[in-house]
C-alpha cells in the first residue's frame, strides 16, 4: 500500500508537492510498508514513528509540544450504561511559548480584560504523521504553572455534546416535520387510534385515573417518531433506530404525553375573536373600542368582562370592553382586513392631532389603577375616513408582555364618529398565552414530550435495549450503536497476539514464523500483525503485564430500574447484574431511568372490564359535598407498549383487534423476560467472572485511528478472546492495552 493511499477516517495523507526528493517519498512508503505489511525489525520504524510530525491545533492555531501526547481510547461498553460521555482524552503540559499563550488568549496574564479563554472550551485537532487522530475535540485548561496544563476530550463528544444542549421539548419544528403538526386535536369527536392508524401521535387506550372519557385522556407518542425528530435537529444519523424504539418481543414503545402545557396552536384556540369593533359616542374623540356579544365567535375560558349590560334602540344587548390577563404574561394582538384594503373607521379628525388606536392595560391592584400604553398606531384621515398603517392589517400577531396587568382594552383616540353606533370593520383578535390548556384544545406535542435533553432520552433507551454508542472516525454525522452481544456473534477479530510487548526496555521484534497468525485455525478475517510481536528481557510474554479483578464502581449486585413513582413502587421491576467476587462492595445501583415503570389495572373499559391497560395517574376523582370533581397532576415521565390484542368471541375465535398502551414484563429489567434477561446475557456473562489484563502492543498510527471497539482482540499466547476496554498511547508506538477476557 502506497503512503499516498492510505486512507483513515475518510481523510487521505496529503501526496509530495512537485519538486519534493522522490527518494524522501520512496523512504516514507517504504516506512508504511513497513508498518502494515512486513512488521518490526529492530528500531527501523521505532525511529521513523518517533520522528514522525505531531501536530495541535487548538482554535486553529499550531501549538508548540515538548512531547508526543499520551492519548487515551476508552471502549464505550464498559462505562455508566446510562451515561453518554467522552470516550477517549488526553491530558498535556504544552510550554509557555508565545504560540501557545496566543492559542489560548495569553491566558497566563491576570491583566487580561477579556478571561473568557479561562472557563470555555477551545476547538482542538491532532495530527500523527499526517493522520488525523482527531479534527473536533475540544481542550479545556486545568492550570497555568511554568505549563498550560490542558485536558483534551473527543471521539462521543463529536457525536453526542450538542445532544447534552437541546431538551425534547425544542422539537417543534422537527415533530412538524415527521408528524405532519406539532398537536393532536382534543375533543368529544376524536376516535380511539385504531390497530390500523399509521399517525405517530395520537389518543391509544391508556388508564389516566378518571375513567373512559377522552376529557381525561392523553394522546401517546410514537418513540421512533421522537428519534427521529432528534436525527432532524441536529442533522444526524441514529443506527438501530428499530431496537431502540422496540421492546425484546417487538412491540412499539410510545411516550405518553403527561403534562398539559400549551403552545402556539393550543394559545390560538383560546382566543378572543370578534368579526367587528363598535364606537357609540359622537361627542368624545376618545372612545373605548367595544364589542357585542353575537359578534364574538370565540372566548373558550370567558376572559371578556361584560361592559354595558342593555342599552336602548340598537344599542340593546351585552357589550364588552375589558379582556382579564391577570393570569398572563403574554399576549398575542391582532386587528386584520377582510380583504386587501386598509381597515378604516369614519370619523372627524380632532384637531390638527392625527388619529391612533392604542391598547392600554390596567393594573387594579394600585390605588389609582394604573393605565399603561401597551401598543400604540397612529393614522391620517382621507376624506372622512381614518386609516392606520401601511398594509390592510392595523396589526398581526403582536406579541406584549402583560405582566403587573389586570385587564386590556383598545381605545380610539383622536376621533369623533359620525355615527351612533359606529362600526369597525374588521377581525379583532386577542390570544392569550396560557400555560396550560383545557379540554377541548389542540394538544400540543413537543411541548408536552419528557422534560430532558436528548441525551437523557437517547440514554434510557439505549440502556433499555443493551446498546452502547462509539464513534465512527469516517462519518462523526453518525451515531453507531453496538451490543456485547457482537463480541461473541462477530466473526471479525483483531490479532493483537504478535504485537504484544513486554515492560522491559530493551524490546526487540519477535520473527518466530512458526506461529503465524495466518497459518492458525482462525478466521480469515482477522488482521495479521504476526511479524509484531515484541518480548521484553524475560521472554515471558504468557504473563500479562498486570491482572485486574474488578472494574470502576460494579459490585458483587448491580441493580438497573425506573426511577418510580408511588404508584408503580411496588411492582419490583429491578433487574441485577451479578460479579462473583467477594472482595469488592456488595451493592450499587447501576441505572436509574429518567422514566417511571407502570402498573397494568382492569376495569377502565365498562364494555370489557377484564381487559388490562397501563395505569398513567394523571387525573383522581374525588367527591365533594356530593358532587364529583375531577383534579389533574402530571406523574414522572413514563414509557409503554403499544400493543394490539386479538378479541375473541365466546367460541374463542379472533373476532377483532383492539390498541392499547401496556407495561408488560418484557419492559421490566428482572424476571425471565426481562430486559437483564433478554439484552444483558452476555454483558452479564463477560462480568460475572471479570478478569483484566494489561499487555504493551505495537500499534501504528493507523491502527489507533481505525481502532474498532466492536471487533474482539485474539491472543493466542494465552489461547482466548478479549474485549478492548482501553488503549493508552505511548512513546515509539508502544500502547498500554488494558483487555477484558471474554
Amino acid at each position: 500500500m502506497r503512503i499516498d493511499s492510505l486512507r483513515t477516517g475518510g481523510a487521505a495523507v496529503r501526496r509530495p508537492a512537485e519538486g519534493v526528493d522522490r527518494r524522501l517519498c520512496r523512504r516514507r512508503r517504504h516506512l508504511a510498508d513497513e508498518c502494515l505489511h512486513a512488521g518490526l525489525r529492530g528500531r527501523t520504524f521505532d525511529k521513523a514513528l518517533d520522528a514522525m510530525t505531531k501536530e495541535l491545533y487548538i482554535n486553529g492555531q499550531l501549538c508548540d509540544l515538548e512531547d508526543t501526547p499520551s492519548l487515551i481510547f476508552q471502549s464505550p461498553v464498559f462505562n455508566d450504561l446510562d451515561v453518554i460521555q467522552s470516550n477517549r482524552s488526553a491530558e498535556i503540559n504544552l510550554p509557555l511559548t508565545p504560540r501557545n499563550r496566543k492559542a489560548f488568549g495569553l491566558i497566563d496574564r491576570i491583566d487580561i480584560l477579556d478571561d473568557s479563554a479561562v472557563y470555555g472550551k477551545h476547538s482542538a485537532a491532532y495530527y500523527l504523521g499526517g493522520f488525523p487522530v482527531f479534527t473536533r475535540g475540544y481542550a479545556m485548561v486545568t492550570d497555568v504553572t511554568d505549563t498550560i496544563n490542558i485536558t483534551l476530550v473527543w471521539g462521543n463528544i463529536d457525536n453526542f455534546q450538542p445532544l447534552f444542549d437541546a431538551s425534547l421539548r425544542d422539537l417543534r419544528e422537527q415533530i412538524i416535520e415527521v408528524a405532519g403538526a406539532d398537536y393532536v386535536e382534543w375533543n368529544e369527536e376524536v376516535p380511539w387510534a385504531l390497530p390500523s392508524d399509521t399517525a405517530l401521535a395520537g389518543f391509544i387506550q391508556i388508564d389516566f385515573g378518571a375513567g373512559r372519557n377522552i376529557n381525561y385522556s392523553h394522546p401517546s407518542v410514537q418513540v421512533s417518531a421522537i428519534l427521529d425528530a432528534i436525527q432532524k435537529y441536529h442533522g444526524i444519523t441514529i443506527e438501530n433506530i428499530t431496537r431502540l424504539s422496540q421492546t425484546s418481543d417487538k412491540h412499539p414503545m410510545i411516550v405518553p404525553l403527561v403534562s398539559k402545557n400549551s403552545g402556539p396552536d393550543s394559545w390560538y384556540s383560546d382566543r378572543f375573536e370578534a368579526s367587528s369593533g363598535y364606537l357609540y359616542s359622537t361627542l368624545q374623540y376618545i372612545n373605548n373600542i367595544e364589542f357585542k356579544q353575537e359578534n364574538i365567535t370565540a372566548d373558550k375560558r370567558g376572559l371578556w368582562d361584560i361592559e354595558i349590560d342593555t342599552g336602548t334602540g340598537s344599542d340593546t344587548g351585552s357589550r364588552y370592553r375589558n379582556f382579564n390577563v391577570s393570569n398572563l404574561e403574554k399576549i398575542s394582538v391582532s386587528i386584520l382586513s377582510y380583504d386587501d384594503n386598509p381597515v378604516g373607521i369614519k370619523g372627524n379628525k380632532f384637531g390638527n392631532v392625527s388619529p391612533s388606536i392604542a391598547l392600554y392595560g390596567v393594573n387594579t391592584t394600585n390605588e389609582s389603577q394604573t393605565r399603561k400604553l401597551l401598543f400604540e398606531r397612529r393614522g391620517t384621515i382621507s376624506n372622512g375616513l381614518a386609516t392606520f398603517g401601511i398594509g390592510p392589517d392595523i396589526v398581526k400577531d403582536l406579541e406584549i408582555d402583560v405582566q403587573d396587568t389586570d385587564y386590556v382594552y383598545w381605545q380610539i383616540k383622536y376621533l369623533y364618529p359620525v355615527e351612533q353606533e359606529q362600526t369597525i370593520a374588521a377581525r379583532f383578535i386577542i390570544t392569550p398565552h396560557f400555560d396550560d390548556i383545557q379540554f377541548p384544545s389542540p394538544f400540543p406535542i413537543a411541548e408536552n414530550l419528557p422534560d430532558m435533553t436528548h441525551a437523557e432520552f437517547l440514554s434510557a433507551l439505549m440502556t433499555m435495549a443493551g446498546l452502547f454508542a462509539y464513534p465512527d472516525s469516517s462519518d462523526s454525522n453518525t451515531i453507531r450503536m453496538m451490543s456485547p452481544d457482537q463480541f461473541y456473534n462477530s466473526t471479525d477479530t483483531i490479532d493483537y497476539d504478535y504485537r504484544t510487548v513486554g515492560s522491559e526496555d530493551d524490546r526487540t521484534p519477535n520473527t518466530q514464523t512458526d506461529r503465524r497468525i495466518v497459518d492458525s485455525h482462525l478466521d480469515a478475517t482477522i488482521q495479521d500483525w504476526s511479524r509484531k510481536v515484541i518480548l521484553n528481557d524475560r521472554g515471558e510474554i504468557w504473563r500479562p503485564e498486570g491482572t485486574e479483578f474488578t472494574m470502576g464502581d460494579y459490585a458483587q449486585t448491580n441493580t438497573l430500574d425506573y426511577d418510580n413513582d408511588e404508584d408503580a413502587e411496588m411492582l419490583n421491576t429491578q433487574g441485577i447484574i451479578s460479579i462473583d467476587n467477594e472482595n469488592i462492595e456488595r451493592g450499587n445501583e447501576l441505572v436509574s431511568l429518567n422514566f417511571s415503570a407502570s402498573a397494568n389495572r382492569t376495569g377502565w373499559n365498562p364494555d370489557r372490564p377484564d381487559r388490562p391497560f397501563a395505569f398513567v395517574p394523571c387525573y383522581e376523582e374525588q367527591t365533594v359535598s356530593g358532587a364529583n370533581k375531577v383534579n389533574y397532576a402530571a406523574p414522572s415521565a413514563r414509557i409503554l407498549a403499544d400493543v394490539n390484542t386479538t378479541i375473541e368471541d365466546g367460541n374463542g375465535s379472533p373476532a377483532g383487534r383492539y390498541r392499547h398502551g401496556l407495561f408488560p414484563r418484557t419492559m421490566y429489567f428482572g424476571g425471565s423476560e426481562g430486559i437483564v434477561a433478554k439484552r444483558y446475557a452476555d454483558y452479564q456473562r463477560i462480568l460475572k467472572k471479570f478478569r483484566m489484563i494489561t499487555v504493551y502492543v505495537k500499534l501504528t498510527v493507523a491502527d489507533i485511528c481505525n481502532l474498532d471497539y466492536t471487533r474482539r482482540v485474539y491472543l493466542d499466547v494465552y489461547g482466548c478472546y478479549f474485549a478492548i476496554y482501553s488503549v493508552t498511547t505511548g512513546e515509539d508506538g508502544i500502547c498500554e492495552c488494558k483487555l477484558i477476557k471474554l
